[in-house]
């Protein structure tokens, strides 16, 4: 069982991320109409690791025998959400912490867990709103415009937001891409160069106080 249980690296900000207003705080626009939200963000953002973090406990997971404490940040540098510390506990009675114990550890599952209260996504009206869920994130017209009329401007924004999603959950982006958007892999490429082109994926900061 994962429980996530916000708290920050040793002298960060003591911040439930999910109290802040993504609308009030500073915004670290990760392309693709995407940010991630922190507080005390440099403003070397290629080298930049967001100033929030969340911590999870996965509990009485049936493929480990110890229970774990993960700290999962945004890293800027690698452009996505990363596991920053990683404890092991022996549960009561049970077998030792060992290297071997922690190693069926599901890292990339944990981090998805946590993503959401992390992310934010700019709506129309050009308001940062925060995910419920990364599953069938494409509307419905979008995915028959892109089928209509391919790379528009609308749908462009879509898959690079798609492409964005994925790629901080540490999950694959170009499948990410076709599967939503009902393209070939071929085409996908082609649609990310071209949003990378049109500087869909830029990163850069946003709101917030110096």
């Amino acid at each position: 069982m994962t429980e996530k249980r916000d708290g920050n690296r040793p002298n960060l900000d003591e911040v439930d991320p999910n109290l802040l207003d993504p609308n009030e705080v500073p915004v670290l626009e990760i392309g693709g109409g995407l940010g991630v939200i922190g507080q005390g963000m440099r403003d070397n953002w290629t080298a930049a690791q967001i100033n929030v973090g969340s911590r999870i406990d996965v509990i009485d997971e049936p493929d480990l025998e110890i229970d774990l404490e993960l700290l999962i940040v945004f890293d800027g540098q690698e452009g996505r959400f990363v596991c920053q510390e990683m404890t092991g506990r022996r549960r009561n009675g049970g077998p030792e912490v060992t290297q071997a114990r922690i190693r069926p550890a599901r890292i990339a599952e944990y981090i998805r867990a946590v993503v959401p209260g992390l992310l934010v996504y700019m709506d129309e009206r050009g308001q940062w709103q925060r995910f419920e869920s990364f599953e069938n994130l494409v509307p419905a017209f979008v995915r028959s415009e892109a089928a209509k009329h391919g790379p528009t401007p609308e749908t462009l924004k879509w898959a690079a937001r798609l492409y964005r999603a994925a790629e901080v959950i540490n999950a694959h982006p170009i499948k990410a891409v076709t599967e939503q958007l009902g393209l070939s892999t071929r085409t996908a490429h082609n649609w990310i160069a071209k949003a990378r082109a049109d500087g869909l994926l830029e990163m850069r900061s946003s709101g917030g106080d110096d």
